[in-house]
């Protein structure tokens, strides 16, 4: 093993695109770079790339069953051991971590990782810090293991302040913009005539946070001359019953409006899929940063998202789109009946939303910072 090699470390792949990408990124910069995660499952085989070693030290955690969440625990806790020996092993240039994916367990973690080396912290969603599930001991070990990182990294000023909260030191944390996940394939542009309905879609995991519950109830909201304009698509791997949301869609007589690809889409299916629609719905509950969000915007159309995170940042400041407040059916009712009666508007959206696209940080500049903040650790140590 080459001494100097990074690690970039998400134990659940709960990022893999963005894993790809970074590591992508820093072998370009003449890099070693080493991914360690849970094995790489059927549909994620592509995911690898040959610039870059890949090494499975987590267990999958993917079944179901009452005993899933023990099995999760025992796997990420091996997991963790097995992260420790090889960090011991090869004394890496710096570890990545992209996740406290079991807070309480990494806190024993982290502070022999981070005097093995400079270590460093993106947090993706901040203000969720405390973890969605785990409660009072996700947010003990939450804060217990912030105090360990050389420096940590957020997408947004939300998650700044957040991290200031839990006692963060201002000088250790960096806010850099989520950069842009790329299309293999551009989708087709919009072209929605009069007669058509309004496409809209909601893409990602299908997960409770995501509010889709709210967008079926706001489309049941809509006045009933715009009952036949508008067509929905839900589409993502889910990670709770779908067949909840299906029945909320019959309960409010919608149903017939909702097309499901409730399953994971495939990366060349992607343009197909996001390229139908006239705009994007995120009626997220709470959301920090959204590589959801880093993905739409280059697709230059309107995107109605809550007023939270990195949404309420970017298409607040950026005017791509229309913001209303998490979980107000009635809110994103009003906002697609905007969409629908001023085109105009909506054109001048998705102009907007392909300039902010064009102003994210590049997969290059996220590289260049991690890599200068772990070498000033390193230089700080000695």
């Amino acid at each position: 093993m080459t001494r100097g090699e990074l690690l970039v470390v998400d134990p659940s792949l709960f990022t893999l695109p963005y894993d790809h990408e970074l590591c992508r990124a820093l072998v370009q910069r003449g890099e070693r770079v080493r991914l360690v995660g849970r094995a790489l499952r059927r549909h994620e085989a592509t995911a690898s790339a040959a610039e870059y070693r890949f090494e499975p030290l987590f267990a999958d955690p993917s079944g179901a069953g009452r005993w899933r969440a023990v099995r999760k625990g025992i796997g990420h806790v091996v997991g963790l051991r097995r992260l420790q020996r090889l960090v011991q092993e090869i004394r890496p240039k710096a570890v990545f971590l992209q996740w406290l994916a079991l807070a309480p367990a990494d806190r024993l973690v982290v502070p022999s990782l981070a005097r093995a080396c400079p270590l460093l912290l993106t947090a993706h969603d901040a203000s969720a810090g405390g973890g969605r599930g785990f409660g009072g001991l996700q947010t003990i070990g939450w804060r217990g293991a912030l105090r360990h990182f050389d420096h940590l990294i957020v997408h947004t000023r939300e998650g700044a302040a957040t991290l200031r909260d839990s006692g963060v030191d201002r000088a250790r944390i960096h806010v850099i913009g989520h950069p842009v996940l790329p299309l293999a394939v551009p989708p087709s542009e919009p072209g929605r005539s009069s007669t058509e309905p309004l496409r809209l879609v909601i893409f990602g995991e299908i997960k409770p946070y995501k509010g889709i519950d709210v967008a079926i109830e706001a489309i049941a909201k809509l006045p009933g001359d715009l009952a036949s304009s508008i067509r929905l698509t839900i589409a993502g791997r889910p990670r709770m019953d779908p067949a909840v949301l299906k029945e909320t869609a019959e309960r409010f007589g919608v149903a017939g409006r909702v097309e499901w690809l409730d399953r994971y889409i495939p990366l060349n299916e992607l343009p197909e899929v996001l390229g139908c629609a006239d705009a994007y719905l995120m009626p997220y509950r709470s959301a920090d940063a959204s590589g959801v969000m880093a993905l739409l915007l280059q697709l230059g159309r309107p995107i109605i998202a809550s007023r939270t995170g990195s949404l309420a940042e970017i298409v607040g400041e950026s005017g791509c789109g229309i913001l209303v407040a998490p979980g107000d059916a009635a809110g994103l009712a009003a906002a697609i009946e905007r969409l629908i009666r001023d085109p105009e508007s909506a054109a001048v959206m998705g102009t907007a939303a392909a300039r902010a696209s064009a102003d994210l940080p590049s997969w290059d500049e996220m590289a260049a910072l991690l890599v200068g903040l772990a070498d000033r650790a390193s230089d700080e140590e000695r």
